[in-house]
């Protein structure tokens, strides 16, 4: 840690709440809270490893495929971030590591996600994650070990480490994995940014295309080497980037903004523009459309709050601009579903042009993935998963195609400089191809319980102290959990 008394970097000792002593007295406290806590549904453990051991090749070359009781043995995850806590603060953003199993991904924040350790950054140093691993991924080591007794191994309980979850930047800080700020920017395959052959790059979204399956450039990997990856069973591929923040936070802003901008110049809600400057026509433009938006919403009996749109917004003060709807995650599914009917009723219209097809195509496969994504159970059937890769595919193909097309737009044409690409799309196309090999839905890796936790840290952070924050923001979340499962 960096000690602002002495200006340089100090040993200095910070409370960390190990994963086994919460699940022992998880387990100590009942077998039923325990349960409620990592799986809460009875029949889908089982049948989810058993799947996973036909079409799953890391489960399948895992050692713990053969552990006997499969119905009992619960995929450990762990989760990090940073998250804003104190504004016009020296001490600004805090670091929050935290664990949860995949099975609980229905459970309310409390009882999915648990603390290991915070630290203020403003006292941190590109040492502390990896000092503070090295002790916790000794215990998570122990932990996971079928071999060590542990008090919920008289249950018939174990632990497997199953990944590493958490948004891009996150991911890249610590483990320097998937850089999307340089030109490889995939640590899933070759793909690239910028490449002589466009079928390397990551605009590229057919299954034959040149960088689909060869070997990514891992050297920053390498170069970091974290010590969680001497766990067994992690690897690069174990480290997840989740649907939540690939397509919501991710490629749906840039599709929703594009989408919305796509309409106003289109004259769907209003004839665009007939005088005055860019940035006033599309202002009245996209009041009304979030007026049709509230409208639509309160049809359909959707509860989310959305502010309204406006050019700064989406990020289009000027056609130069390229457009991405600022918002959060269920606003952002929400305002999918919404721009995709009205692109369709825009395609439907008398005089209707191919790009206006081409846009209605894109947002539908998108909401329509979307909604598969929600409906399908945690093992998707065969068709399921071949249904949502194709969806998707499709929706990538046809942003490619729109991005290409908005490029080649000069002057004051519809549509100008939309459908920006970025390295989440070829996130998404990852996404797809591993749902229709696995069958697994992706929601189940989804963070929205994840955002809810660094808030409710972040909450919590701000009425502690900052030199006590480590320990108090550890206390008072345990505080919580005690009284959501005193309620069951």
């Amino acid at each position: 840690m960096y000690d602002h008394r002495e200006a340089r970097i100090t040993w200095q000792s910070i409370p960390v709440l190990f994963p086994d002593d919460l699940a022992a007295a998880l387990y100590l406290r009942g077998e039923s809270y325990f349960k409620r806590c990592f799986m809460p549904a009875e029949d889908e453990p089982k049948k989810f490893w058993e799947h996973c051991k036909e079409h799953s090749t890391w489960f399948g070359t895992h050692p713990m495929k053969d552990f006997q009781r499969l119905d009992r043995l619960i995929p450990f995850t762990l989760y990090g971030d940073d998250v804003q806590c104190y504004k016009n603060s020296e001490v600004g953003a805090i670091s929050v590591i935290g664990w949860t199993s995949d099975f609980a991904f229905l459970n309310g924040t409390l009882l999915r996600y648990f603390p290991i350790c915070t630290w203020s950054e403003h006292c941190g140093t590109e040492f502390t994650y990896e000092d503070i691993m090295k002790h916790v991924t000794m215990r998570i080591s122990r932990m996971v070990d079928p071999e060590f007794i542990h008090e919920w191994s008289q249950g018939g309980f174990a632990f497997i480490f199953h990944g590493i979850s958490g948004d891009l930047k996150w991911i890249r800080d610590q483990f320097g994995l998937h850089k999307f700020n340089v030109n490889e920017c995939c640590s899933s395959c070759g793909a690239v940014k910028d490449h002589p052959d466009p079928s390397m790059t990551i605009s590229d979204f057919r299954p034959t295309a040149h960088h689909v399956g060869t070997a990514p450039d891992l050297s920053s990997f390498h170069e970091i080497s974290s010590v969680i990856f001497t766990l067994p069973g992690a690897s690069p591929e174990r480290v997840v980037h989740d649907p939540m923040h690939s397509q919501l936070l991710g490629t749906g802003k840039l599709s929703n903004g594009s989408g919305i901008i796509y309409l106003a110049e289109s004259s769907w809600w209003h004839p665009f523009q007939p005088s005055g400057t860019y940035p006033d026509a599309l202002e009245h433009a996209l009041r009304l459309a979030h007026k049709d938006f509230l409208a639509w919403k309160k049809l359909t009996g959707l509860d989310v709050s959305q502010p309204r749109f406006t050019p700064a917004r989406l990020s289009r003060k000027g056609r130069q601009n390229y457009a991405c709807m600022s918002c959060k995650a269920a606003p952002s599914k929400a305002v999918a579903f919404w721009v995709a009917k009205r692109s369709f009723e825009l395609a439907n219209r008398e005089g209707a042009n191919e790009m206006d097809h081409l846009v209605a195509t894109c947002l539908g496969t998108y909401a329509m993935s979307l909604e598969l994504m929600d409906k399908a159970e945690l093992i998707m059937s065969q068709f399921e998963a071949e249904r949502f890769c194709e969806l998707t595919l499709t929706h990538l193909q046809t942003y490619a195609a729109l991005n290409k097309r908005s490029r080649r737009l000069t002057g004051k044409s519809t549509g100008r400089n939309l459908w920006l690409i970025v390295p989440k799309h070829h996130h998404l196309f990852h996404c797809a191809l591993r749902v229709k090999e696995e069958r697994i839905n992706p929601k189940a890796a989804a963070l929205f319980s994840g955002e809810d936790f660094v808030g409710r840290i972040s909450r919590i952070a701000r009425v502690c102290h900052r030199s006590t924050l480590s320990q108090r923001v550890l206390e008072r979340y345990l505080a919580l959990v005690h009284l959501e499962l005193a309620r069951l």
